[in-house]
């Protein structure tokens, strides 16, 4: 059930329902009532002041993941919480959805880390913040400014390179963590918009679309990338952990800025989030190892098996969990469970959502012939 405001439309396309009031009866100005169109340009930053907005309807409950005696009128539990998008859409109602980006930027920061500006999304309400790693690098304190424009100091927990997700652990943060939302559920063509706050506790807003959903970028020393999101924004300025969100205002990802592109593109929530779990609990991630190096199946090959594409092993490594489950070079993944997998990005993307120790069920070609096998996943070392 989507719920309107008497006389308000979808056609402004804001993105979180609901036309704007007249100018004169806002907190804010669309760029184009303010200055002639830039040419050259299709998209910019706009700068909205955050205000207070409200947030309504039983879509928008809030999930923590220790819960359990929050509601039933008993003490607040002292465990953290994060903020889970239900999967019904949130709406939020207000004027002219200025509302709606209030409460999104209450989950965000802005961070100076060794000299350099960037941002962050409150994971959950103790204070833990995500972020990219590369944005961090290996410094360990960071300055750190929530909506209110007061700076406070926080310390970094961990880092992770291969996913490019940073933790930050900010003690004085009261605020409650962003709305989650599910970056499996997000399509390519679905409208997005990156969302960066300033010290000063201003957003910053690029509006856009999802453009691709398993973007591999290639880092130094030959390691890579996998499994991006990209999107059709094109960045005026570096975005290091802004927000990407969706049209209900949660956030499906976090901006990073590795790569040579002129377009934005975001870690995955849900990856941040098991990655930033590891790191809160041990200080490092916790990636599981299946044992094999591999590449891209050619084209020609995929189009002559009939396929739509997969990961060749390349290399076995002995005594590893492919080698014990009866892997061999030049074998194709095509499946992880029913997960189908037409790249090694895909393959990497899908072992870095599960934990050493799980028992997977891989389907591979040999020679052209389907088969399957049981893998226990090792700890990366």
């Amino acid at each position: 059930m989507v719920l309107r405001c008497p006389g308000v439309s979808d056609d402004e396309g804001t993105g979180f329902g609901g036309a704007p009031l007249p100018p004169e009866d806002r907190l804010w100005r669309h760029p184009s009532e303010v200055h002639g169109p830039r040419p050259g340009r299709d998209r910019r930053w706009s700068l909205l002041p955050v205000g207070v907005g409200v947030l309504v309807g039983a879509s928008a409950a809030v999930v923590g993941l220790w819960a359990i005696g929050t509601f039933d009128g008993g003490p607040r539990p002292s465990v953290a919480e994060e903020r889970l998008a239900t999967p019904v859409s949130t709406v939020f109602v207000g004027r002219a959805g200025v509302g709606g980006l209030d409460q999104v930027a209450e989950g965000l920061v802005a961070l100076r880390i060794g000299g350099v500006d960037g941002a962050g999304v409150v994971l959950r309400d103790d204070g833990h913040v995500l972020t990219t790693a590369a944005l961090v690098g290996d410094r360990r304190r960071v300055q750190v400014w929530g909506v209110d424009g007061r700076q406070r100091d926080g310390e970094v927990v961990g880092t992770d390179p291969a996913t490019d997700v940073a933790v930050i652990r900010v003690p004085e943060l009261t605020a409650p963590g962003a709305v989650l939302g599910r970056s499996a559920e997000v399509g390519v063509g679905d409208g997005a918009r990156a969302v960066n706050l300033q010290r000063g506790g201003a957003a910053l807003v690029l509006d856009g679309r999802v453009a691709n959903l398993a973007v591999t970028v290639a880092l130094e020393d030959d390691a890579r990338l996998h499994g991006l999101i990209g999107t059709d924004i094109v960045r005026s300025d570096p975005v290091e952990g802004a927000a990407l969100i969706d049209g209900s205002g949660a956030v499906i990802g976090v901006t990073t800025d590795v790569g040579d592109s002129e377009v934005l593109r975001a870690v995955p929530i849900d990856l941040a989030r098991i990655v930033a779990h590891d790191i809160i609990a041990t200080g490092e991630p916790d990636h599981p190892w299946l044992g094999i190096e591999g590449r891209d199946l050619p084209d020609d090959v995929a189009a002559e098996w009939g396929i739509a594409g997969g990961a060749e092993v390349a290399e076995v490594v002995e005594d590893g969990p492919a080698a014990e489950a009866g892997l061999e070079p030049e074998d194709v993944v095509t499946n992880v469970g029913d997960t189908a997998i037409r790249t090694m990005g895909d393959l990497l993307t899908t072992l870095r959502h599960l934990d050493p120790g799980d028992g997977i069920r891989v389907g591979y070609l040999r020679d052209g012939e389907q088969r399957w096998c049981d893998v226990v996943l090792a700890e990366a070392a």
